[in-house]
């Protein structure tokens, strides 16, 4: 059965952080990319304990496309295809921090879809998630790579001290950085009306996963989505960088009562085939678009 894909996405700085070192990529945003060769949707977070976070996210959402859609990796399988990119997009990082000494451990953790010819996988580094809403039941897909994720898988503590962990920002893997890391790479099997979040753990830190469900699931759209998660993320404390990314699987069928909107253009940002790195609120721009799969 065809598939359209309804995005949105959301970004901001939060109520403490004074720089935003969170970042998103679209591939349905990229003028260079046509949607025949694939889709590639990304949240990015600059890791802040090392300096050049910024810097990195902003790397990984141009590098890391840039690799997807190159024709020569575009016949290989999905896997294949994303595990490379990734890679690749680890040397870009480590290269660029070694031409400026004081950016030379900087890296980010992320999550990433992927979508070509009828089959869909994500990949994901450090404690950036993402969730898939399906009948209802909320599901968190990615395992995170963090301290608090090892004490937990080894009964050293249960969730609610995971929840208020002394250390829960600590990530044993990421992007970028002094030594290369493996990413987690699996099959993401989707169905019509699931809906999936991509998100920075500024999101999943202060929403707890019921709320995050509540939210997708009384939703109407993708856009809603987004940004009512970036608002409860806020109202929760808004303790570091935020990104949500919302995308709702729809059948042809279920789609067809919807207007598909011409995507508007709100800022001059936007036209930039990367996140809305200089943008400091999500209010400013609030538009989805749908797109077949």
């Amino acid at each position: 059965m065809p598939f359209l894909l309804q995005v949105a996405a959301a970004l901001d700085s939060g109520k403490i952080r004074k720089q935003n070192e969170d970042n998103y990529y679209r591939s349905d945003f990229d003028p260079a990319v046509d949607p025949k060769n694939g889709s590639l949707f990304l949240v990015v977070d600059g890791v802040g304990g090392n300096k050049g976070g910024a810097n990195a996210s902003l790397i990984a959402c141009e590098q890391m496309s840039k690799h997807f859609f190159e024709p020569k990796r575009q016949k290989a399988p999905l896997s294949q295809r994303l595990r490379e990119s990734i890679i690749m997009t680890h040397h870009d990082i480590v290269s660029a921090g070694k031409s400026t000494p004081k950016l030379r451990e900087m890296s980010c953790t992320f999550v990433v879809v992927a979508m070509a010819d009828g089959e869909a996988a994500y990949g994901n580094m450090g404690d950036s998630r993402i969730y898939r809403l399906r009948k209802g039941k909320l599901k968190q897909l990615s395992i995170d790579h963090s301290l608090v994720q090892e004490q937990l898988s080894l009964g050293m503590i249960d969730e609610e001290q995971a929840r208020n962990h002394p250390h829960k920002n600590v990530v044993t893997r990421s992007l970028g950085g002094i030594e290369q890391n493996i990413p987690d790479i699996a099959p993401l099997v989707i169905q019509p009306d699931d809906s999936l979040v991509l998100c920075s753990d500024g999101l999943h830190g202060p929403v707890c996963d019921s709320q995050i469900a509540q939210i997708v699931g009384q939703s109407k759209n993708s856009a809603q989505i987004a940004h009512e998660l970036v608002d409860e993320a806020n109202k929760n404390g808004g303790p570091d960088n935020i990104t949500a990314m919302a995308i709702k699987i729809l059948s042809e069928k279920s789609a067809s009562g919807i207007t598909r909107p011409t995507l508007a253009i709100h800022d001059s940002d936007h036209l930039k085939p990367i996140g809305l790195t200089n943008i400091k609120t999500h209010k400013r721009g609030r538009f989805w678009g749908l797109l077949p799969w």
